[in-house]
């Protein structure tokens, strides 16, 4: 008899062993990004000036949406649609933003409650820049009345729903901006749950009070994508496709995603998030009254 033939990890279909030095080189990863990770705008301006030497025309979500639904998308014109959602440090959309506009480009900014930043917002929607809701009511709520079934959440889909209106309301009238195409923000507990954000702009009739005309993960609007390419943890830096290549294969139309915790170290609020983070994991570890 083979002796390996009972370590599991040895079956064909044996799911495969995080080695510890694995884990070890996750973590300096981790630390890395988090604490030493140089600034990669130089790398965002070479790619937004890739895409505009190779033809293609950067557009922002709200711009997506209107050209597909007045079928302004033509199988010869190159397209990509940049969104960047805001999870950590908005003072790097100043950056972002200086960039697209000495190249001439577009991008959508998506904030959530935790970075929202009224002189940051304000700057950009007087530019005229695509600012809207990075929106996480199903995922805070489950959190903060400590939700952990899919039904307790369903059962509290009113309430949720109503908070998120009004969330969404009250971000209109401090900016001034339509904000009716939305962003789903991912967490944790959605994770959990099995349960997105955007469970709640399924229903038609929250779209209609809210006065939503699409959010960004809507098959109307991501099905056309040729490719869609998010950035991602160092080394690799892209998930699901590498936009340098797929721009020098003229692939169109392109959507890409990027966060700004993967373009540069920002202490403050990595730590921040950081904390967030460890004291949300021991409440749900240890914390009494879940249902």
């Amino acid at each position: 008899m083979n002796k390996h033939a009972s370590d599991p990890a040895n079956r064909p279909d044996a799911p495969p062993v995080r080695r510890p030095s694995c884990r070890i080189s996750r973590l300096a990863w981790r630390l890395y990004e988090e604490l030493l990770q140089p600034s990669r705008l130089d790398d965002y301006r070479r790619l937004l000036q890739n895409a505009l030497d190779a033809g293609y025309e950067v557009i922002d979500n709200e711009q997506w949406l209107h050209r597909l639904r007045a079928g302004q998308i033509g199988p010869q014109q190159k397209v990509l649609v940049m969104r960047h959602d805001i999870d950590t440090d908005p003072r790097l959309s100043l950056d972002w933003h200086r960039i697209e506009s000495e190249l001439g480009c577009r991008a959508s900014y998506y904030f959530r409650q935790s970075t929202r930043d009224a002189e940051v917002m304000h700057i950009l929607a007087k530019a005229g820049v695509h600012v809207s809701y990075h929106f996480e009511e199903l995922a805070e709520y489950a959190k903060q009345n400590r939700l952990r079934s899919p039904a307790a959440v369903q059962e509290a889909m009113p309430e949720i729903q109503a908070q998120f209106v009004e969330n969404l309301h009250e971000l209109r009238r401090e900016f001034g901006l339509p904000m009716n195409v939305v962003c789903s923000h991912g967490d944790w507990m959605n994770r959990y749950l099995k349960m997105p954000n955007r469970v709640l702009t399924h229903d038609d009739g929250l779209r209609a009070r809210a006065g939503i005309i699409s959010e960004t993960y809507d098959d109307e609007v991501m099905m056309p994508f040729a490719a869609y390419v998010s950035d991602d943890d160092p080394p690799t830096y892209w998930a699901r496709g590498n936009p340098f290549e797929l721009i020098q294969q003229g692939t169109s139309p392109l959507g890409i995603l990027t966060h700004p915790k993967l373009w540069r170290s920002h202490w403050s609020s990595n730590a921040r998030e950081l904390t967030v983070r460890i004291r949300e994991a021991l409440q749900f570890k240890f914390g009494k009254g879940w249902k």
